[in-house]
């Protein structure tokens, strides 16, 4: 895993889409997370981007992490608040589990 340097702390930056465990979820069950291969992973990440990015909640694009595609984020806008990338990492994250219990669009 990689870092990037934040004004008062480092962010953590993951080549593979972050699922949580739902509230009181046991290691076991956790564990139970579908294994992708890489291959998968990149497309997993892709039709998460391209869901996120046509819901108009925001636009994020994509890099390579390790040779791996990651959901990337440039923020340019001034008026950005803290608020803004809750709402995109709350999308990310409710788009991809939608993804997992429904993989046939």
């Amino acid at each position: 895993m990689q870092s990037v340097a934040g004004s008062n702390r480092s962010l953590p930056l993951h080549a593979r889409p972050l699922i949580p465990a739902k509230s009181g979820q046991s290691p076991s069950a956790a564990a139970q997370t579908p294994t992708l291969s890489d291959e998968q992973l990149d497309a997993f990440n892709t039709e998460i981007l391209i869901r996120v990015q046509e819901s108009g909640i925001a636009v994020p694009s994509n890099a390579r992490i390790d040779g791996r595609l990651a959901i990337r984020v440039a923020n340019v806008n001034h008026r950005t608040r803290r608020e803004d990338f809750d709402t995109l990492v709350h999308a990310v994250l409710s788009t991809g589990k939608r993804l997992l219990s429904h993989p046939h669009p």
